[in-house]
C-alpha cells in the first residue's frame, strides 16, 4: 500500500500514554506494516532492525509497543486494525483496476472518434479548427453529408447588394499577419507537425512562440516525415498509458535532450 488512512483522533487517544520513543517506534512499525502488507517479524530483534532501533532505550520501546499493540502469531506480530485496512485494500484492487481500464478505453475511443470525424470531413473538403469540440464535429459532418453547408445557413454578401459601396482602396487591403517565427515555408512545416500532434492526441496545442521555436529548431536537421514517425512511435507507447500520456506534449517531445533519443527509437523501429 502506498497510502493508508491515519485517524489522528483514534491514534492520539490510543497512544497518549506512550513516551516519545515509544510513539516513534509505533509509527515506524505501522508504516512498515502497511508498506509491506504483512505482519512484523516474530523475532523482536528483527523488528528492531526494521525500525532502526539501535540503543537499549529504543529497543525497549519496541518491546513495549509490540507487547501492547500487536498480537504474536505463527507468522509474526499482527495489528488488528492494520490487518483490516490491508484486507479492504486487497479487496478493492480489482474494482480500481477495472475503473482505470474503463477510463483508458473511453479515452482511446474518444481519440479514435475525433480522428475519424476529421478524416471524414477532410474527404468532403472541410477542415475544421483543431480544437473544435467533438459534438460540433459530429453536427458539421451531419450537415455536410445531408447537403447542408454553412453557405445554406448564412448567405454571403453579393455584388448586387454592395453596388453602392465605394471601391476598396489600397490602404484598405488587409495586411498579412507576420509569422510568429521563421520563414513562411518553415511555418507551413511547423503547422503540419503541430496539426499532426493535435489530431493524434486530441489536444488543442496552440501555435505559440515557445512551441513554434521548439519545432522549428528540430526541423533544421529533421524532415517532417521523420518527425511524424517519432510522434507515431511515442503515441503507440504512451497514448494508452494514463501516467505517460500527459508527456505527449511539445515541451517534452521536442526538447533537444529528448528529441534525439525519441527519433532514434522511432527510426530503429521503422
Amino acid at each position: 500500500m502506498h497510502y493508508y488512512q491515519h485517524h489522528i483522533g483514534d491514534y492520539a487517544q490510543a497512544t497518549a500514554h506512550l513516551s516519545m520513543l515509544e510513539d516513534a517506534a509505533y509509527s515506524r512499525m505501522l508504516r512498515w506494516y502497511y508498506a509491506e502488507e504483512k505482519p512484523l517479524p516474530a523475532d523482536a530483534a528483527a523488528v528492531c532492525r526494521l525500525v532502526r532501533a539501535t540503543s537499549k532505550q529504543e529497543r525497549d520501546a519496541v518491546e513495549v509497543v509490540l507487547s501492547e499493540f500487536f498480537e504474536l502469531r505463527e507468522d509474526g506480530h499482527h495489528q488488528k486494525r492494520a490487518d483490516a485496512e490491508i484486507a479492504k485494500h486487497v479487496q478493492d484492487i480489482p474494482d480500481i483496476e477495472h475503473k482505470r481500464e474503463n477510463e483508458r478505453e473511453r479515452q482511446r475511443r474518444a481519440r479514435e472518434r475525433r480522428k475519424q470525424l476529421f478524416e471524414e470531413l477532410r474527404c468532403h473538403g472541410v477542415v475544421p479548427d483543431f480544437d473544435t469540440p467533438t459534438r460540433d464535429l459530429q453536427e458539421l459532418l451531419s450537415r455536410v453529408t445531408s447537403g447542408v453547408t454553412d453557405r445554406d445557413v448564412t448567405q454571403p454578401v453579393t455584388r448586387d447588394v454592395t453596388a453602392n459601396q465605394e471601391p476598396r482602396t489600397k490602404n484598405q487591403e488587409p495586411k498579412n499577419k507576420t509569422p510568429l517565427s521563421g520563414k513562411p515555408d518553415q511555418m507551413t512545416e511547423v503547422r503540419e507537425v503541430l496539426t499532426f500532434l493535435r489530431n493524434m492526441t486530441g489536444r488543442a496545442y496552440r501555435e505559440v512562440p515557445p512551441t513554434v521555436n521548439l519545432i522549428k529548431s528540430r526541423l533544421k536537421n529533421t524532415s517532417v516525415d521523420d518527425i511524424k514517425r517519432m510522434l507515431v512511435h511515442k503515441g503507440q507507447q504512451w497514448l494508452d498509458d494514463p501516467e505517460m500520456e500527459q508527456f505527449l506534449r511539445p515541451s517534452t517531445l521536442f526538447r533537444p535532450s529528448n528529441f534525439e533519443q525519441y527519433l532514434a527509437e522511432a527510426l530503429a523501429n521503422a
